[in-house]
């Protein structure tokens, strides 16, 4: 089973210009389900070339499951969490919400400054996919349900920034699932 410093990847997505997807759930070691095409989950979406993506366990998010989390991994209960990225790059983040109860509202903060909010609820949504530039490279991501302030489990770069990745769990009740809202960032963009 392939790890990714310490987060374990559960299905990897094998988008394709054909406008399909394939799963392959890596624990099994098989094809998830029949191939599908992308705007049945990802309205809006488009993919120019062969692209690949996981999807990770969310309760391995900030835990330290081989003694290395390979970047900085915790969590926290006032619903903002800040980090680093590279001098004036271009990154990407896509919100997910995976609840029909609370709002979810997200906020992007560059060098302080409140520059996006995006909000939904649902279950296993999309809410927006954007693309960004870092600035001085100081970022914060702010997530709220129903106004109030969530609890975050967060990795950043868990892939020891190649590519760079942030990936924060949201809990707004008192399962602790973490799966409320889910906020990917990467870079670099091109």
């Amino acid at each position: 089973m392939p790890r990714f410093y310490g987060v374990t990847p559960v299905i990897l997505f094998i988008f394709s210009k054909a406008m399909s997807y394939l799963r392959l759930h890596l624990m099994l070691n098989s094809m998830y389900g029949k191939p599908d095409l992308i705007q049945t989950k990802w309205k809006g979406v488009t993919f120019n070339k062969i692209q690949a993506a996981v999807s990770v366990d969310i309760n391995a998010l900030g835990t330290d499951i081989n003694g290395s989390c390979g970047g900085t991994c915790g969590t926290n209960n006032t619903g903002k969490h800040c980090f680093k990225l590279p001098h004036s790059i271009r990154f990407g983040l896509t919100a997910y919400v995976n609840t029909d109860i609370h709002q979810q509202t997200i906020k992007v903060y560059i060098d302080d400054l409140l520059v996006d909010t995006v909000t939904g609820k649902g279950i296993s949504h999309i809410i927006d996919v954007k693309t960004y530039t870092s600035g001085t490279g100081k970022i914060c991501i702010e997530i709220t349900g129903d106004g109030k302030p969530c609890k975050l489990r967060y990795a950043y770069n868990p892939l020891d920034e190649k590519p760079g990745a942030t990936i924060i769990g949201v809990s707004n009740g008192t399962n602790n699932n973490y799966d409320d809202s889910v906020v990917v960032l990467n870079w670099p963009l091109s």
